[in-house]
């Protein structure tokens, strides 16, 4: 059956699932007797319709053609039909028409109960089925391996008649209607733990009871941590409960990532509210037990504890009953989590607290089983191996069943005769240290049976190079990856492996892992009190070993282009997994991500750290571009701080800061296109940065002329982006490792302020979110948006606790106080509203302003509250009276934010200027005139205006953000202006430090949020001016040069000469000169081979808008915001003409062909045609919509625009080239990317994203926010 042939099958099931349901209700409304089959039916039905109309959804989607090419889907699609189109006949009214018009109450159901209840079973057997063999989650990421009946998790069951007592109580207690939601069945290492649960497991699915199963394994990448838990047991649990599907593609929808998110969020929105979502059964509550096995091999105790708080909540659930089955070794941290759930909630059961006669009889059970088979299959006596020797093993393995395990499969080695085997076990009469010692010791001794002393210690030497290694990996690998890593061949590799079948799963495909059978055997083999023991395996000295391995086998393998990407910004979703292995294979990937924390783990990390900074000078990047094309990039930014804090010598430090600081500014676009690295990543680099200079060889041989760029890395230590509108909020957790940021996007950010990784998004507010405060315990945030409500979220969970909302009118300021638990509201009609977030109730209104509020801020102790109004008057307020405590007045007009100091004893005001407040003297400290500061020549209120203010922990700092995207750092004491951070292109709308003072968070309108250095020393002047001499010394744009050396400053491309942000620029059509027109009222003529300032033209008195060359390069036209157009002469920078006539700013212009005429469009939506000799006005034409693109038809008929054609006549010289409305040219800018022949060559960081640009063929100017211009050259 082809896609649309399913498809339409389904659709068809659908139908008839519709009907039924709708008959069903016909029925059970007119028919008394067999009410509740009726229902039953009905609701079975239903289920079925709700999976199928997934199903459809699925197919409809872009995996649709390779769900439907499973035949056994297709099998159970063409018999669902079947069966529903001959109950859909049953069923049918037609048949008893008449007597349904006669008399309803009539109406007879068709079915008997018996038939009823075989089509339940019968279509929940398919509903199933059918979502067992293809619902694909898309996104969705899984543990491979974890399920109990799992490929990669074969192991035996309890044998029939052991465990009886112990696995009827479990039983009892899973199908029981009051058993506790947890049963904990906890014991030592090698009681068999493992065992029972995939016996319970078996059982229950038997029963159809299981829900899902997840087996915790030590050292493998997705079942030795939790991260993929719930994302794994959803997978499995939607099988038996359809019902939550609807609501598991949800939040894959609304989050793709769900999967990668912390462990609440997934448990919250991928398993816990998809079955509260469920529709409650009209008969009997479905029961599901989850099997959680050996969960302390789990990584990160706080992970652990937090699961076993989020377990019990699945009680809320009225439609199903959840039950979990867990085991584990009482490990501390697992006591302790049971311990802070009631004893109501969870039973226990101690597994080496079983009696020993009962241990015994399961073990003496367990080897009459083991060698009744080896009789057999061995053709061994029937009598063997006799009740003395039985006897003498059950006391060698009591009480552990891991070391009856691993007895009998060391006797039943296939490659030894099983009675040689079992003589040797006998004859060890050594006194060991501990009952696995007594087992797993003898086993390795018989490595050295019959060897000389020579063979023995090469024997020994090889065992600890190759099983030293896979009891130490931090995942497994596999025979052929070992052989890789090890540089060892497979052959002797296997001979090794050969003898060790009783301690380790070796599978018999060589690309599969190779697995310990048991933790024990690790711990025994890394007992440090055997280190010096003949196989003591030391494990400091093993993780040297694999840093060695794993450094040289990167050294060999890793380079440019690993996965041969067509261009340098092909996105990383374009990477054909499927031949991921080619490309970067097992071993390369382990290296990759784990050489570090092998290095930190070695005897001496000082002395080895050396030979790994020798690798990340000849291949950081290379390293880089393999972790970003893995997904961890988060990881490498941890590895790298991980290797800085153990060196010594000062420089190494200082070179290893620049990697993370490369890694921190390029994160962003590594994980979009992961070749940027060498591109943007290198071109975007300070000129003295120790990765630009190193790896300045691998800059892509198309960029003939990367921009000067500045030569020391600023302050700034990354730019966060993901919030798709302005960012008008953030704030520090108390420890500073999350940063929260509120959009008006409507959502909120968690980020992690180490790497930069987005940890959760937070929806739940309807409108712009205002403000953002964290508890001081960190656990809870609170919110509050600009449509008056407040949320209180909790931040693991990623769900808001509670919310209410200030409906007294429209609000117009917005301060949450520094610990989230009181918030402001201010009205535009002057009143104030303080609330308490924890108790929702309403403490005080203040009520004496005239006019809007503009600003309010809450002090850190919560007794004082400042505000300040829209008509000036600013007042301070006793929180507990609600009495004024001062009124400023005077000078205080024009405040557009204010902020307490920690101290309290502060207020900064800001605005058109910026004032510090003492509270104690209730004196002005200080009046700080920001323009005269920032040296801004722009009059506009605003562009000089303060907007945002925020004050460092100690007091002694205040940070403030103003209109024109600058950040200022000022000395509370002296006033004095200490740096000046620069980056945002466009106003700050907020600004916080962090609680330890090492960072500030800024965000801004133009989405983005940075994070900023705030240590001493690391803060440098943004405000820069290029050299005269560098200025001086420039490449000609139509010559070719060798691939630059970026080191070197043999030519400028950053040109410096206004003052505010670059509105226009253009080239002139000979390529010689670039103009631009900025903010600051001025148009500045630039030469494009030296990069000098030509001239600076004078005369606008509003900003310049738009400017254009004459065709000839012989006249500018510039137009600015007050509709005036100037024409100037190239060569003398003399005025020739000022035009005046439009009413609006002026949108385009340009030149006729003859350059003897200017056509302009206005925002006064008028197309005005001038004289470029006389100025004179000579045609003016009135349009419907703002025309912002010209260009003359290939005939000079009409004037072809943006919006249409205009019929307005021109003479003109026909013999000059007329110039096309099209864009022709190669190199164009899309959004953030240098565009090549349409394909993305280069990525703009968000500081080099233009207001203004100019292409001349292959050249490109930028002009900036900052005032600045940056030319680029490209490769044709």
């Amino acid at each position: 059956m082809d896609p649309v042939s399913a498809a339409a099958s389904v659709i068809g099931i659908v139908q008839l699932t519709a009907t039924i349901v709708k008959l069903c209700g016909v029925y059970a409304s007119k028919v008394k007797d067999a009410k509740q089959d009726i229902l039953r039916l009905a609701e079975e039905v239903d289920a079925l319709r709700k999976t199928l109309t997934t199903l459809q959804d699925f197919m409809s989607g872009p995996d649709g053609a390779e769900l439907v090419v499973h035949d056994d889907l297709l099998a159970n699609i063409a018999r669902c039909f079947t069966t529903l189109g001959e109950f859909e006949k049953k069923l049918d009214l037609k048949t008893t028409q008449r007597t349904f018009r006669r008399k309803l109450r009539f109406l007879k159901w068709p079915l008997e109960h018996e038939e009823v209840n075989r089509a339940i079973e019968q279509i929940g057997r398919k509903t199933t089925r059918i979502l067992d063999k293809k619902l694909d989650f898309g996104s969705l990421r899984t543990a491979k391996g974890a399920a109990f009946d799992s490929y990669d998790n074969p192991h035996n069951e309890c044998l029939p008649g052991t465990r009886v007592e112990l696995l009827d109580a479990i039983e009892t207690w899973a199908t029981s209607e009051d058993g506790k939601c947890i049963f904990w069945l906890n014991g030592m290492a090698g009681t068999g733990k493992s065992t029972i649960s995939r016996t319970i497991a078996s059982r229950l699915k038997r029963q159809e009871l299981l829900g899902a199963s997840f087996f915790f394994k030590k050292g493998e990448e997705d079942r030795g941590t939790a991260k993929k838990l719930f994302s794994t047991l959803v997978e499995q649990l939607v099988v038996g409960l359809p019902g939550m599907v609807s609501g598991v593609q949800a939040a894959i929808k609304n989050d793709p990532n769900i999967s990668e998110k912390v462990l609440r969020e997934q448990f919250e929105k991928l398993f816990f509210y998809p079955l509260l979502e469920m529709r409650r059964p009209r008969t009997k509550i479905m029961s599901k037990v989850i099997v959680i096995d050996a969960l302390d091999e789990c990584d990160h105790e706080q992970n652990i504890q937090q699961l076993l708080l989020l377990l019990p909540q699945v009680q809320r659930s009225s439609s199903v009953q959840i039950r979990f089955l867990l085991t584990s070794r009482p490990e501390l941290a697992i006591r302790l989590g049971f311990s802070s759930i009631s004893t109501e909630e969870h039973q226990d059961m101690v597994l080496h607290e079983v009696p020993e006669p009962v241990v015994r009889h399961d073990i003496s059970l367990y080897f009459d089983h083991q060698f009744a088979r080896l009789r057999k299959e061995r053709s061994l006596a029937p009598d063997w191996p006799g009740e003395e020797a039985t006897r003498a093993l059950i006391e060698k393995a009591i009480p552990l069943f891991i070391s009856a395990f691993t007895l009998c499969r060391f006797i039943d080695d296939k490659n030894w005769i099983p009675e040689k085997r079992l003589k040797a076990i006998l004859a060890d009469q050594t006194t060991y240290l501990s009952k696995m010692d007594g087992v797993y010791m003898p086993v390795l001794n018989q490595l050295l049976t019959g060897q000389d002393e020579s063979e023995s210690r090469q024997l020994v030497r090889e065992f600890k190079e190759i099983i030293g290694v896979i009891v130490i990996l931090a995942t497994p690998l596999s025979v052929n990856s070992l052989s890789r890593l090890l540089q060892i061949s497979k052959d002797d590799i296997n001979n090794r492996l050969g003898c060790l079948h009783s301690v380790l799963n070796i599978p018999n495909d060589t690309e599969k892992p190779v697995r310990l059978l048991h933790l024990s055997f690790r711990n025994c083999l890394l007992d440090v009190k055997k280190e010096n023991s003949t196989f003591g395996i030391n494990e400091k000295e093993v993780h040297r070993a694999l840093t060695r391995l794993c450094l040289q086998n990167m050294e060999r393998n890793l380079r440019k282009n690993i996965c041969n990407l067509p261009n340098d910004g092909t996105p990383l979703s374009e990477i054909d997994m499927r031949y991921m292995d080619d490309y970067l294979p097992s071993d390369l990937r382990y290296s990759c991500r784990y050489w570090v924390q092998h290095l930190v783990q070695t005897q001496e990390p000082v002395v080895d750290v050396s030979r790994a900074f020798s690798f990340l000078k000849k291949h950081f990047l290379h390293w880089v571009e393999v972790m970003s094309i893995l997904g961890f990039l988060s990881e490498a930014i941890s590895l790298l701080a991980l290797l800085q804090s153990i060196v010594q010598k000062p420089e190494m430090s200082a070179n290893l800061h620049d990697m993370r600081r490369f890694v921190f500014r390029n994160r962003h676009v590594a994980n979009i296109a992961p070749l940027q690295l060498y591109s943007s990543g290198l071109v975007f680099s300070p000129e003295l940065s120790f990765v630009r200079k190193t790896f300045s060889g691998e800059l892509p041989d198309w960029v003939l002329k990367p921009p000067t760029i500045r030569k020391n890395w600023t302050a700034e230590i990354q730019t966060l982006e993901d919030h798709s509108d302005s960012v008008n909020a953030v704030a520090f957790s108390p420890d500073s490792k999350v940063l929260a940021t509120g959009s008006r996007d409507k959502t909120i950010k968690l980020w992690d302020t180490n790497t930069g990784a987005l940890q959760q998004t937070l929806k739940g507010h309807s409108s712009r979110v205002k403000a953002v405060a964290f508890s001081l315990d960190g656990q809870t945030l609170v919110s509050g948006s600009e449509d008056n409500m407040i949320n209180v979220w909790d931040t693991s969970a990623g769900a808001v606790q509670h919310s209410f909302s200030d409906r007294s009118g429209k609000m117009t300021s917005m301060d949450i106080s520094p610990n989230g638990h009181l918030i402001a509201f201010g009205f535009n009609n002057g009143t104030i509203h303080l609330w308490d977030a924890n108790t929702r109730v309403m403490r005080q209104t203040f009520k004496n302003h005239t006019g809007a509020m503009r600003a309010v801020s809450i002090s850190p102790d919560g007794q004082l509250l400042v505000s300040s109004s829209h008509v000036g008057a600013t007042k301070i307020w006793d929180i507990s009276t609600g009495a004024i405590k001062d009124t400023l007045k005077g000078h205080f007009g024009g405040v557009l934010t204010v902020a307490f100091s920690p101290d309290g004893r502060l207020i900064a005001f800001g605005g058109s200027t910026l004032y510090l407040w003492n509270t104690l003297t209730s004196t002005l400290k200080h009046t700080i005139i920001t323009r005269e500061c920032f040296k801004r020549n722009s009059d506009f209120f605003l562009e000089n205006s303060v907007v945002v203010v925020a004050f460092s922990p100690n007091s002694q700092v205040l940070a403030s953000g103003s209109y024109d995207g600058r950040l200022g750092l000022w000395d509370v004491t002296t006033g004095a202006l200490l740096q000046v951070l620069e980056g945002h292109r466009s106003l700050i709308l907020a600004v916080r430090f962090s609680q330890d003072g090492q960072m500030l968070a800024s965000s801004s309108y133009d989405r983005t949020v940075k994070l900023w250095d705030t240590t001493a020393g690391s803060l440098e002047r943004n405000i820069q001016q290029t050299s005269p001499a560098a200025a001086a010394a420039a490449a000609a744009a139509a010559t070719t040069t060798p691939a630059p050396q970026l080191h070197a400053a043999e030519y400028t491309t950053t040109l410096t000469g206004h003052s505010d942000t670059i509105l226009t620029s253009a080239f002139s059509p000979s390529g010689q000169v670039l103009a631009s027109g900025s903010v600051d009222c001025m148009v500045n003529l630039w030469s494009v081979t030296t990069g000098a300032l030509l001239r600076n033209l004078r005369g606008h008195h509003d900003w310049v808008f738009r400017i254009v060359f004459s065709p000839d390069s012989q006249l500018l036209a510039s137009g600015s915001g007050d509709g005036i157009i100037k024409l100037w002469r190239v060569s003398t920078g003399g005025l020739r003409q000022t035009l005046q006539g439009h009413s609006g700013g002026t949108t385009t212009m340009m030149f006729s062909p003859d350059n003897r005429l200017l056509i302009s469009g206005s925002l006064d939506r008028s197309v005005r045609v001038w004289d470029a000799d006389s100025g004179a006005l000579m045609q003016s034409v009135a349009v419907q919509s703002l025309i912002t693109k010209m260009a003359f038809s290939p005939h000079g008929a009409c004037l072809e625009t943006d919006r249409g054609n205009l019929d307005i006549q021109f003479e003109y010289e026909s013999n000059h080239p007329v110039r096309a409305l099209a864009n022709s040219k190669r190199v164009s800018l899309e959004a953030e990317w240098v565009v090549l022949d349409g394909v993305r060559l280069l990525w703009l960081p968000s500081e080099y994203r233009p207001d203004s640009s100019a292409i001349f063929g292959c050249t490109v100017a930028l002009g900036l926010a900052s005032g600045e211009v940056f030319f680029m050259e490209f490769r044709p």
